[in-house]
């Protein structure tokens, strides 16, 4: 399976500070053309043919070869506010456009083409920063974000024919999560220690459904199978113990939760994964 990417963009931020408020404004555009090709090559037995660092040449079979174009546009905007010496708050927002096309160079005509889009124009973010004193701080933050969906023809939604992309384009719904975390951190030079809870709401998880025999080699579907709930606390801590030796150690703790079923376009449950 043979990749080639080349992409070009640029992300730009400008900062400014008013009184106590320092505000960062900025964007990131990105033009991403990948071609993505299944190709088969001869090879003797008897000794190596090729160096192992190289390309391939002269393939025998190519199975599939598509090129695929990922626009990608973001735009943020946030304020850090000094309320005063101990507290900061945090509070902004970005705003992401991904669009995905799929162009057949060498396939069969059965697999999928055509443009998807994942966008959502505000994805907002606040958090806080409080200095209870020299050694220790507390620190918080809820936080939504978005998973574009993938451009390639073995994962993602063009990972199917041309039928089932035109029967998801229009309904499948990117991945989005809502984060919230608090914690605890403490420092006095040669003890540094962490404390942090979490709990993460995902929506509209994007799951691959087989069609029939796996042996058979039938494209996947993606859908939207739900949502999942986590939550979990981290603690770690390093100890300096002399100039030349630290020791450090993590724990970690996390609990998932399915929240519905899979289940096909009838309603007919597929697999009970929910709780």
């Amino acid at each position: 399976t043979e990749y080639e990417i080349d992409r070009t963009g640029v992300t730009t931020a400008l900062t400014w500070t008013v009184g106590a408020h320092t505000v960062k404004g900025g964007f990131w555009y990105e033009d991403n053309d990948f071609n993505h090709a299944r190709r088969f090559y001869g090879l003797s037995a008897a000794a190596p043919q090729r160096d192992s660092l190289e390309f391939m040449r002269d393939p025998f079979f190519t199975q599939w070869h598509v090129g695929f174009n990922t626009k990608t546009t973001q735009f943020f905007l946030q304020d850090t506010w000094a309320i005063n010496d101990a507290l900061k708050i945090n509070f902004g927002f970005k705003s992401l456009n991904v669009q995905n096309e799929a162009k057949a160079i060498q396939t069969p005509a059965v697999l999928a083409e055509g443009k998807i889009e994942s966008k959502d124009s505000f994805l907002p973010q606040i958090g806080f920063n409080y200095t209870a004193n020299d050694e220790s701080e507390l620190f918080g933050a809820v936080t939504e974000n978005m998973r574009a969906f993938q451009s390639a023809a073995t994962v993602g939604p063009f990972s199917t024919s041309a039928a089932g992309f035109d029967a998801i384009r229009d309904t499948l719904k990117p991945e989005t999560s809502t984060t919230y975390e608090l914690g605890w951190r403490y420092n006095t030079g040669t003890l540094q220690a962490v404390v942090a809870t979490y709990y993460v709401e995902f929506k509209d998880r994007l799951l691959g459904i087989q069609n029939g025999s796996g042996i058979v080699g039938n494209p996947s579907v993606q859908q939207n199978v739900g949502g999942v709930k986590t939550k979990g606390v981290e603690v770690g801590a390093r100890w300096q113990i002399s100039p030349s030796w630290s020791w450090y150690n993590s724990l970690s703790y996390n609990q998932s939760e399915y929240q519905d079923d899979v289940v096909d376009a009838n309603g007919v449950v597929l697999a009970a994964t929910k709780g």
